[in-house]
């Protein structure tokens, strides 16, 4: 069962850490995956935030 991403919470991320870990799957392991650390560090696009 896919949960939505809670208010305030950045859906991309919520989707990575929680709803489907395959999208990780590819990494090797302790690899991280380019996306999150971009929105680690750049911080999450408004766009994705949920409402």
């Amino acid at each position: 069962m896919t949960r939505p991403a809670p208010r305030g919470q950045c859906r991309q991320c919520w989707e990575h850490a929680h709803n489907s870990r395959r999208i990780h799957k590819h990494l090797a392991p302790r690899e991280n995956c380019p996306e999150c650390v971009n929105h680690m560090t750049n911080g999450h696009p408004h766009h994705m935030t949920a409402k």
